[in-house]
């Protein structure tokens, strides 16, 4: 089992204090997709990530968009622009990027 102390060593060069994930955000959320054979859901102006866009960069926009109804409908958040975006899930997981799009598009 590999020890905290060596992780620490590697992934905190001397000087870089270690902090939990807690300790420095304000809020830890996941997102979820809405039912995909509801047609009803999608199509809105809401936009939708998906894991796969998660690649290291500034997400400006989305290639799917959601409805009210698919958010009130779902476990799908609004995520404030300039949040770091982790993917947990898929061929991206562990890639970060920075959400530029605004928290409600007018």
């Amino acid at each position: 089992m590999i020890q905290i102390e060596s992780l620490l060593n590697e992934f905190c060069p001397k000087g870089v204090e270690f902090k939990t994930i807690e300790s420095i955000s304000i809020k830890i959320v996941s997102g979820g997709t809405p039912k995909t054979n509801n047609m009803s859901y999608y199509g809105g102006n809401i936009p939708w990530l998906r894991t796969q866009e998660v690649n290291f960069s500034e997400i400006t926009d989305t290639s799917m968009y959601i409805t009210e109804e698919g958010l009130k409908n779902s476990s799908a958040k609004w995520i404030p622009e300039n949040c770091v975006i982790v993917a947990m899930y898929g061929a991206t997981v562990g890639k970060v990027a920075i959400n530029k799009i605004p928290h409600k598009r007018k």
